[in-house]
């Protein structure tokens, strides 16, 4: 048996009657107009809370992006206690779910900010190993001078200028 997809209009208008025949039980309804008692007791629970009709399909989860993510715990963080039940029921999450986006994307903000950490000890490395460059070609050209110098002075002997 496949899943019944009901219009927004039937809906509301099988609430609307149930609840102003209070005579009727819930099941008798149902039967009577062949609508699953869970689906009707649904249809009532959220026509109470504000949301028949309103619920948007949620994508799955997997297909959050960080900015959805973050755009939603915004949203959700705004909200009054009361307003962020009614939010979740709406976009069918749960609390757990907005602590682990919470904990996600401040994995995120480190990681980030490690690979700017990173980059910029990267560029001191290399401003560093430039540096040193220059100065090993600075040794090796004293101590190649140094050394022509010695090897002078073992060929010709000593210069009476040095004494």
């Amino acid at each position: 048996m496949g899943y019944a997809s009901y219009s927004l209009e039937l809906k509301k208008s099988m609430v609307k009657r149930f609840l102003n025949d209070p005579e009727h039980k819930i099941g008798c309804f149902s039967r009577e107009n062949g609508i699953p008692e869970s689906d009707l007791r649904s249809w009532i629970r959220q026509s109470e809370l504000g949301i028949l009709g309103i619920m948007k399909r949620t994508k799955y989860l997997k297909n959050w992006t960080l900015s959805d993510k973050f755009s939603a715990i915004l949203k959700y963080e705004k909200m009054s206690e009361e307003e962020q039940g009614k939010w979740l029921r709406l976009h069918g999450l749960k609390l757990e779910r907005i602590e682990v986006w919470k904990e996600e994307l401040a994995s995120s903000l480190n990681t980030l900010d490690d690979k700017g950490k990173n980059a910029v000890e990267n560029k001191k490395i290399k401003e560093l190993e430039k540096e040193l460059s220059v100065k090993d070609k600075a040794l090796a050209e004293v101590s190649a001078l140094l050394f022509a110098k010695k090897k002078l002075e073992a060929i010709f002997g000593e210069n009476s200028e040095d004494k």
